[in-house]
């Protein structure tokens, strides 16, 4: 009775593992994804044969991959196609590999505290022509029973049906898409997506691979590059052509740098590239100036030609550096001196420029509180008729009277201004402070009163309150609308927006009249001075020099202006030359040293008396004199 029984057991035990085997068959053939049919099979294998845990090993088809390894545990979440960066360290696979069969495994003390694992059954997944991986069915749950040899043989065969299904497509398939999947996370994890530029991870990881194994006597260079002026662009045409443009920009500069370079988007309007060069740093100076003179030009985009530039800081890796950070950081000061130092150029960085930073910072610090000082203080210079040098009018200049330095010119503390936000609260004071003085100087000038020009930055034009802030000022003041000039750039101006336009037009609707300052540097289109409607031109100094060319710059636009029935100013006279040769080519106003240096409302007092005193009303000679007994210095 009891050895029927048996034999009912036994034959019993072999139908169930038979329908097992038959089961782990059809997972493997009808599972649509490999991660989920591998997880599956684990888990099938784990019930077969009452074990803690399952194991597979897929070895990869690439050299240059790594093996891949699932895990279904009794207590805890599975694995599922993990990368093994050092299986050659495993015992197991390092026998499955050399033996090539199955077999029973039994750690070491050593290797089972480093494992966790008690009793094993190892057999190879083989296909027809190479080794495909290994299976492990690891710990028995039930208490002091083991593994045998009959086990042993049941897993070789599922190990040789599993082999057999993976082979017939599905591994080969579903690798190369894993792979295809990886490298595609891997381009998204190194690339910037708007420009297809390397991004801020790609590059430090190849400086830091360059400062390891720096190639003879080459050494690394990183030439760190911001977009002047990118923000103007961005927050008044928007953020869509503010992307095309970076991407516009990316294309430029790849097309300046080798293919052995690096280019890279590092955020916002930074890239970085990195070059290797000789100590001279010849090369890196001109890829640096290449990659400025092709941001100069223009960027045609919706119709619009923007134009940005750029500014480039240069660094080299010197001695013992070791860390990227350190590099790029070198270049980023080099980057911000090369930016105050005008923007649309390249500077070397220097140890000393850190200091310089510093001072710079401390800087902008102190011009925060410089208004409730008392320390700004506005500059006049005097605009004359250029056939009569009669006196037409002034334009208001900031000057910062600091309380160490002495007097700071705009050239050193507007950026700075632009930069910390100062510029608005430092704009409206001039404003107010200009108006309130050349109104109170009726009885200067033509009788019609002085013209006052002043400058309006590209920030303030952005304010939405620009409009009603200043007619309140002009009200206030005494001013009459028609005496104020706004002077603009042509960078802060010419933006096609709507918002831009008809707040201009609110403004010359009141009879305010509206000056581009510099014509000529920026954008400079017909198309622009058709749709912004403005009434003066001024031109800028560096056409009023000897240079030939510039002179038919100076011709061409004074032309222009006639045509267009607008105002021409020139800046930066010195010269009589200058004077005799702008008379002849028919330009009606001038400023400039060869007049006046601009000086504080006292001293311009003192000039008008001294130099204009038929532009003064009866009543007011008296007042200007007694500032000539007593001049104010400036």
């Amino acid at each position: 009775m009891f050895a029927a029984y048996g034999a009912y057991v036994s034959e019993r035990e072999k139908h169930e593992r038979l329908e097992l085997l038959y089961q782990s068959s059809r997972i493997l053939q009808h599972s649509p994804e490999l991660d989920s049919s591998l997880v599956a099979l684990l888990e099938h294998a784990r019930n077969m044969f009452r074990a803690e845990w399952a194991q597979i090993i897929l070895y990869p088809r690439m050299p240059a991959d790594e093996a891949l390894r699932t895990v279904s545990r009794q207590d805890g979440p599975a694995e599922i196609m993990v990368p093994i960066a050092n299986l050659e360290a495993d015992p197991v696979d390092r026998r499955v590999r050399s033996e090539g069969r199955a077999f029973l495994y039994v750690p070491s003390p050593a290797e089972r505290a480093a494992s966790g694992i008690r009793q094993a059954m190892v057999t190879p997944l083989r296909g027809e022509s190479e080794l495909m991986g290994s299976i492990v069915i690891a710990n028995r749950l039930t208490e002091g029973t083991a593994f045998t040899s009959e086990d042993l043989k049941l897993l070789e065969t599922l190990a040789n049906q599993s082999a057999i299904a993976l082979e017939n497509g599905q591994l080969e398939q579903s690798l190369a898409e894993l792979s295809r999947l990886k490298e595609e996370l891997r381009y998204q994890a190194y690339h910037d997506s708007l420009t297809n530029l390397g991004n801020r991870s790609l590059f430090v990881e190849r400086v830091d691979a360059r400062l390891e194994q720096p190639v003879g006597d080459l050494v690394p260079v990183v030439l760190f590059l911001d977009l002047d002026d990118f923000k103007v662009v961005n927050d008044t045409l928007g953020h869509a052509v503010g992307d095309r443009l970076l991407a516009a920009a990316a294309d430029r500069i790849r097309g300046c740098v080798r293919t052995d370079d690096v280019a890279a988007r590092l955020g916002g309007d930074e890239f970085a590239i990195l070059v290797e060069d000789k100590p001279d740093l010849s090369r890196s100076i001109a890829v640096a100036n290449r990659i400025i003179e092709a941001l100069r030009l223009s960027f045609p985009i919706e119709g619009q030609e923007i134009t940005v530039g750029g500014s480039v800081g240069i660094a080299a890796a010197k001695g013992d550096m070791t860390r990227a950070d350190e590099l790029l950081r070198n270049a980023d000061v080099a980057m911000y001196i090369a930016k105050a130092n005008g923007k649309g150029r390249a500077a070397v960085f220097e140890p000393t420029m850190h200091a310089a930073i510093v001072e710079r910072h401390a800087l902008s610090a102190e011009l925060s509180r410089s208004l409730g000082r008392g320390e700004l203080v506005v500059f006049y210079q005097p605009i004359v008729a250029l056939a009569t040098g009669a006196l037409e009018g002034v334009e208001a200049l900031v000057r910062w009277r600091h309380p160490t330095r002495g007097l700071v010119l705009p050239d050193e503390f507007i950026p700075l201004a632009e930069e910390n936000g100062a510029i608005l609260a430092l704009g409206q004071w001039v404003l107010e402070e200009a108006c309130r003085q050349v109104a109170a100087w009726k009885a200067f000038g033509p009788r019609a009163g002085l013209t006052l020009t002043v400058n309006l930055s590209a920030a303030q034009l952005r304010e939405p309150s620009i409009v009603d802030d200043i007619d309140r000022i002009v009200s206030e003041s005494g001013l009459r609308p028609d005496q104020l000039v706004l002077e603009m750039t042509e960078t802060a101006m010419f933006h096609d927006t709507a918002t831009t336009i008809a707040r201009l037009e609110a403004l010359r609707s009141r009879g305010i009249r509206i000056a581009v300052d510099d014509f000529g540097t920026g954008y400079s289109s017909l198309g622009y001075l058709r749709r912004f409607r403005v009434d003066i031109l001024k031109i800028a100094r560096e056409f009023v020099g000897d240079d030939s060319d510039e002179g038919a710059f100076a011709a061409a636009i004074i032309a222009l202006g006639r045509t267009l029935r607008l105002r021409i100013v020139a800046e930066g006279i010195e010269q009589p030359w200058q004077l005799e040769r702008l008379r002849s080519l028919g330009c009606e106003f001038g400023q400039g040293y060869y007049f006046a240096r601009p000086t504080d409302a006292a001293g311009f007092e003192a000039y008008v008396a001294a130099r204009h005193p038929a532009a003064i009303a009866p009543a007011a000679t008296v007042r200007a004199a007694a500032r000539l007994i007593k001049p104010v210095s400036s």
